[in-house]
């Protein structure tokens, strides 16, 4: 990426993937009823941070059921053996 040098990404991932996690949860679980759309476009920040989302199950195991049928499925997909939190 061409972003490499930036600060955010001298974070180790673990730390990076828990901000991001962390930025998903809004007061009254606001934030966790736009889940999946939030974490599609967090993916589109840098091919950095694409790669961590992708790579990162547990992200995607929490799905409304308000959320698109593709973002189910791609969350289902991604998320494989981890437990689904609906």
């Amino acid at each position: 990426c061409r972003n490499d040098r930036l600060p955010i990404h001298q974070l180790p991932p673990e730390l990076l993937l828990s901000i991001l996690d962390l930025s998903l949860r809004g007061p009254l679980n606001e934030a966790e009823q736009r889940r999946l759309v939030s974490l599609q476009m967090l993916s589109t920040v840098c091919c950095t941070w694409n790669g961590l989302i992708h790579d990162c199950p547990t992200l995607w195991a929490t799905i409304n059921s308000h959320d698109h049928p593709s973002l189910i499925a791609k969350a289902i997909r991604i998320s494989g053996s981890v437990p689904l939190e609906i």
